[in-house]
C-alpha cells in the first residue's frame, strides 16, 4: 500500500500547498506561491483574530480594525482583506504590506498581487490590503521604507496564530 500512496502523492499535490509553477525568487524558497486576489472578490465572513507581537518604531502605529475572508477563519487557500488605520512618523513615505512570515523552511516567496501593499505618506490614514494564504505562516501588517522594516504588528488565529 505504501507504493500506491507514493504514486498518488506524485499525481495529486498535497493540499497543504498551493504552488505556482515558476522559478523561486531566491535559493531559500522551494516554490513561488500565487497569492493573487481577483478584483471583485467577495469577503462574506468576518474573521476573528488575536493580536500578537508588535515592534513599531519612532511614533509609527498600525491598528487592524477588521478582517474579512472567503472562509470564516484563517485557512490555507482562503483570501482575506485586512482594514485598519496607520500613523507614519518615522519617515516621509513607506509601504504598508500584508504578508505571512513562513513557519516552514522553503515557504515564504509569493508573486505579489498588487493588493497586498499600499504606499502611504507621513501622517495618518487608512489601509485596505488583501492576499491569499498559500502556505502556513504568521500574518502581519508591516511598514517598509528604503528596503527595510519600519515596524509592524502580527495577528492571527488557529494554525495561523500570531507569535
Amino acid at each position: 500500500m505504501r507504493l500506491l500512496e507514493q504514486q498518488v502523492a506524485t499525481v495529486r499535490p498535497a493540499p497543504a500547498r498551493i504552488a505556482q509553477n515558476t522559478t523561486p525568487a531566491s535559493s531559500s524558497c522551494t516554490h513561488v506561491f500565487d497569492d493573487s486576489v481577483p478584483r471583485g472578490t467577495a469577503f462574506p465572513y468576518v474573521v476573528h483574530f488575536d493580536l500578537g507581537a508588535a515592534d513599531l518604531n519612532g511614533g509609527n502605529g498600525l491598528v487592524v480594525t477588521e478582517i474579512r475572508g472567503t472562509k470564516p477563519r484563517f485557512e490555507l487557500g482562503g483570501m482575506y482583506v485586512v482594514r485598519g488605520r496607520y500613523t507614519l512618523a518615522s519617515v516621509g513615505e513607506a509601504v504598508v504590506g500584508f504578508h505571512l512570515t513562513a513557519v516552514r523552511p522553503g515557504d515564504g516567496c509569493t508573486n505579489g498581487n498588487g493588493r497586498d501593499e499600499q504606499r502611504v505618506a507621513r501622517g495618518a490614514g487608512t489601509f485596505e490590503l488583501a492576499m491569499r494564504f498559500t502556505y502556513v505562516g504568521r500574518p502581519r501588517v508591516t511598514f517598509y521604507a528604503h528596503g527595510q522594516s519600519e515596524g509592524g504588528v502580527y495577528f492571527g488565529g488557529g494554525e495561523f496564530g500570531s507569535p
